[in-house]
């Protein structure tokens, strides 16, 4: 593919060697962001950013690059193709943007892509209903999920299969401001034990009402993807958010191709 020139309209801080993340919206193409950069423009003005030969979206796929540079922002375009720069370099083609979001964002609005294991549990007829899905995208006031059953009541409880190293780290924070020093590993071990399991607990059972509801065809029937907003979110939620952006980082400069793992969403039953 011949690179082209700048397209004139482009705005001024969008220039070539900007580091990205990509995240991808769709049953398809969730989880963890990657790592990319704008290497060039197309003949027909799209951006071509670099990403790992393996992944090829489809034409259309929703996506969003959040720069990072010092002065960050971010915007949400389509993938137009995919192709190879001067040879083997494997690119994204992606749609120009008309104008890109400048932070500061709320808390609670700031998403990040993930790809967690959840179960939803609503009522019907005032029978408790339940499911096994995947969370797709998260922050810390809410979340999208995709389930096999489109539930029939506004309001459901949300619960998280958290990553263990979360939960880890985030166990030995609290015990590090918060707890006693223990010379005894034996109690040290038993109350790290207790702290995990209270992490755990503090997204068992997420309130949240239904924002969105969007439907995919798939080959083992339709897919439907929620979007979600939590009634009291905890403050664990943005911690987790935290947690999640900093492991997409570190994929994105040290993964390698294959390296890539998480639930299928076409195993959502």
């Amino acid at each position: 593919m011949k690179p082209a020139s700048r397209t004139p309209d482009l705005p001024s801080t969008l220039k070539i060697g900007t580091r990205f993340l990509l995240s991808f919206e769709g049953a398809d193409t969730a989880g963890p962001p990657y790592h990319g950069r704008l290497q060039e423009w197309s003949e027909d003005g799209c951006l071509c950013v670099d990403a790992p030969s393996h992944f090829q979206p489809q034409r259309g796929t929703p996506i969003t690059l959040q720069s990072l540079e010092p002065k960050s922002y971010s915007f949400s375009s389509e993938v137009m193709g995919y192709n190879r720069l001067q040879g083997p370099l494997p690119v994204l083609l992606v749609k120009p943007p008309r104008r890109l979001e400048e932070p500061p964002q709320p808390r609670s609005a700031y998403r990040i892509s993930a790809c967690l294991r959840a179960e939803a549990k609503w009522l019907e007829q005032d029978e408790p209903v339940s499911g096994p899905g995947v969370v797709a995208n998260l922050s810390g006031g809410g979340a999208q999920i995709f389930l096999r059953r489109k539930p029939a009541a506004q309001a459901l409880s949300l619960g998280l299969v958290l990553p263990q190293d979360f939960i880890e780290e985030a166990a030995r924070r609290q015990l590090t401001r918060n707890g006693p020093t223990l010379t005894s590993t034996a109690l040290f071990q038993e109350l790290f034990h207790n702290t995990c399991e209270r992490i755990r607990n503090a997204f068992a059972d997420l309130q949240a009402h239904i924002v969105h509801v969007q439907v995919r065809q798939t080959l083992q029937g339709p897919l439907y993807g929620l979007s979600l907003a939590f009634v009291s979110p905890p403050e664990a939620c943005f911690r987790l958010v935290s947690f999640l952006e900093r492991q997409a980082i570190r994929k994105g400069v040290t993964g390698t191709p294959g390296s890539r793992r998480s639930p299928s969403l076409a195993k959502v039953a």
